[in-house]
């Protein structure tokens, strides 16, 4: 028939023929070429809305106008979301762009990638955890970690505190009372806060107490390397400082191990 269908791009050489009938002698046949080029294509891709960080996934809906298969990337803010296939987990709290691209084929060029970019605040946080009746020592106390979000810590009384700004606070409490340690946090690119969490604290100035029952024994000898050491902890103790020196040598004045709170 006089129908050419094109199906993809390339160089097309069309044969045209007239073989003849009883009045006409065939015809010279004529060839013509045809250069069919890689169609362009363009990318639509749906506005993303602010988030809230949560457990809940964010679907992504982008197509080509050749009805190719978009791929998904996170090109900025990777530490606060993650992408597979076309969803999105949220990971933290910041601002995020994500890239909707297509690659072409070998009947479509590339598409111009198109970008989206939102934020993910923060709303709720888990309470804090820590010592509620401590004694006059250095304590720590956390919260929900959240990459990139800000912790905003206040103290009432009773002790220094500590923080930079994330979800790990620590307090030197220096006097016996009771005192309310708070947290709150907000993503950098949203200002509202979460909801303030409280922690009621009872210091002490108890005494720490002696450890018991420390292995390898005193004065034990022929011991194996490596050398497992243990203990009982003693009364109102959260740290310890591990020394070990000659026995013919006087005690140093630096430990071995600091802070051992395992």
């Amino acid at each position: 028939n006089d129908t050419l269908f094109i199906t993809g791009a390339g160089t097309i050489i069309v044969k045209a023929l007239q073989p003849g009938d009883d009045f006409y002698s065939a015809a010279p046949s004529v060839n013509d070429t045809i250069i069919v080029i890689k169609g362009n294509q363009v990318i639509t891709f749906d506005s993303i809305p602010d988030q809230v960080f949560d457990a809940n996934k964010i679907t992504l809906i982008a197509t080509s106008s050749m009805g190719q298969t978009i791929s998904y990337s996170i090109i900025a803010g990777s530490t606060y979301a993650s992408v597979s296939s076309n969803k999105i987990t949220k990971k933290g709290a910041g601002v995020v762009t994500v890239r909707a691209s297509q690659g072409g084929n070998s009947n479509y060029n590339a598409a111009t990638p198109v970008d989206r970019t939102f934020c993910i605040g923060v709303r709720t946080l888990t309470p804090i955890t820590g010592d509620a009746n401590p004694c006059i020592a250095t304590y720590r106390y956390n919260t929900q970690k959240i990459p990139g979000a800000v912790f905003v810590w206040t103290l009432s009384s009773g002790g220094i505190l500590t923080t930079n700004n994330n979800d790990t606070a620590w307090v030197q409490w220096q006097t016996p009372g009771t005192h309310t340690l708070t947290v709150k946090a907000n993503s950098p690119c949203d200002p509202v806060y979460t909801n303030t969490q409280s922690l009621i604290i009872t210091t002490s100035n108890n005494v720490p107490g002696p450890v018991s029952s420390m292995l390898p024994a005193n004065n034990v000898i022929d011991q194996q390397l490596p050398l497992t050491l243990s203990w009982i902890p003693g009364n109102n103790t959260i740290s310890y400082d591990l020394y070990l020196w000659d026995s013919a040598v006087a005690m140093p004045a630096i430990p071995y191990v600091a802070n051992i709170n395992d």
